[in-house]
Formats: structure tokens, sequence, C-alpha cells
């Protein structure tokens, strides 16, 4: 149910503030990749805000859900700027393997809490 939220709360931002290229919900944790959009006044959706948004609505969904109240996500994100594609597509490769990796399935491709954009 958890997994059902934060996925929920990950596509409802894509095509608004950023492009969704990929992401990972582990059991405790999740990967994402994403592209932040460009506002009319010329800058960039920042990245605290959208990452922010989604855990801040993750979080009082899933306390809702497990009927509990308090800190959901810890404050720390690992935070890095994709300088080329080489790069983007690297880091797209790392998160999706990631179950894979921690034993969960053999293949990326069945983890069903993985996202990948065509």
């Amino acid at each position: 149910d958890i997994a059902e939220i934060v996925r929920g709360c990950l596509n409802y931002l894509d095509g608004k503030f950023c492009r969704m290229i990929s992401y990972t919900i582990m059991p405790t944790h999740v990967h994402t990749v994403f592209e932040p959009f460009e506002k009319e006044s010329g800058s960039y959706y920042a990245v605290s805000k959208i990452m922010h948004s989604w855990k801040r609505v993750s979080a009082i969904r899933a306390n809702e859900r497990l009927n509990r109240t308090g800190l959901f996500w810890h404050h720390e994100n690992y935070d890095h700027y994709a300088r080329d594609s080489a790069e983007v597509e690297r880091i797209v490769n790392y998160v999706k393997n990631n179950p894979v990796k921690a034993g969960l399935v053999k293949n990326w491709q069945d983890w069903q809490w993985t996202y990948v954009a065509k």
C-alpha cells in the first residue's frame, strides 16, 4: 500500500513540475531521476521543492494508512546533477538495477515498483 502511495505521488509530478525519467521504490528508500521543468520566468523548478512535494504528500498519506503520526522520511537526500546523457544513463541503470543488487528480483523488469520512461 505504501509503495502504491509513493508511486502515485511520483507519477503526479511527472509532466507538471518535471519529467520523470526513472524511479525505484525500495522497501526502505526511493531512488528518483527527473528533469525539472523550466518556469515561465526562465528559472527551473527547484529540485528541493520537487523532492519536498512528493515526500510531504506521501508521508501524510502513508501515515494515515498506517494509522500513525510523526516523521515518515529521513531528512537525508543524495542529490546529484547529471551533466550529460551518458551520466543520466549510468544513473538510470543504477536505479533500475537497485532491486536486483538487493536480491529482491533477478531482472529489474520484474520489480513492480520500478519505472523507466520510454
